[in-house]
């Protein structure tokens, strides 16, 4: 089949394939079968594998709102320690702890969950702020979905997004798979242990470029998670 009679083919409404009434002898329901199958591997699906939000409109939407450092930082320890949920976390808290949610809640737009790629929740702040968490591992912070003390350099990757700051070189693709085996826990507690989601999703952060190489070597060095040399510290 040439180029162009694949891409005829591929722009053909369904039922040039499928009878209405799907009556089909054995032999022609293979038939069709065999035909569909035969074109997938012509469909480029990596595009919409995973269709997430973009960490660098995040950011830009975050700076537009005249995010200070201090209010990045809580809203980073926040998501670590009590999760994604702005709205079951103020309604958790109370006194000044609860006013100051509710400020940031409504200063950043914050959402409980994301509806759409343009939505601000703390996750995604999270991975937007991704060059301000080395400031918090000096705190006594648990990231509460795995009980994970983030005082050890390993623990930081288990935070989602922590795939953005693996770099693309193999050297590191043993980092990669830890952050994937967190992943891959993280997304069975949650309900979400759908095959491959966490892998697409890991590779997608890992394969984009809203952190040069250079930067995500400095994170992981300042995270205690490489050496000076660029050499592996964690297992």
């Amino acid at each position: 089949m040439t180029l162009e009679q694949i891409r005829i083919k591929l722009k053909q409404p369904l039922s040039m394939y499928v009878k209405k009434d799907f009556s089909y002898s054995e032999a022609e329901f293979k038939k069709m079968i065999d035909e569909l199958s035969s074109l997938t591997q012509y469909i480029d699906i990596s595009a919409i594998e995973y269709y997430g939000p973009n960490p660098e409109t995040t950011k830009k939407e975050l700076v537009d709102k005249g995010i200070e450092t201090n209010d990045a930082l809580k809203l980073l320890s926040i998501f670590i320690s009590k999760g994604n949920n702005i709205d079951n976390i103020i309604k958790k808290s109370s006194g000044k702890t609860k006013s100051d949610l509710i400020r940031l809640k409504h200063k950043y737009s914050l959402k409980k969950t994301s509806t759409s790629a343009d939505d601000i929740t703390l996750s995604r702040v999270a991975v937007a702020m991704i060059e301000l968490w080395p400031m918090l591992k000096s705190n006594k912070v648990i990231f509460n979905l795995l009980n994970l003390e983030m005082s050890q350099p390993r623990h930081w990757l288990a935070i989602p997004g922590a795939a953005t700051m693996i770099p693309k070189d193999s050297r590191y693709n043993g980092l990669f798979r830890i952050v994937l085996d967190y992943q891959n826990q993280i997304h069975k507690i949650i309900g979400k242990g759908k095959p491959n989601k966490a892998e697409n999703i890991c590779n997608v952060m890992r394969n984009g470029e809203f952190l040069q190489e250079n930067k995500r070597l400095e994170l992981l060095r300042k995270l205690n998670i490489i050496d000076d040399n660029g050499d592996v510290l964690v297992s």
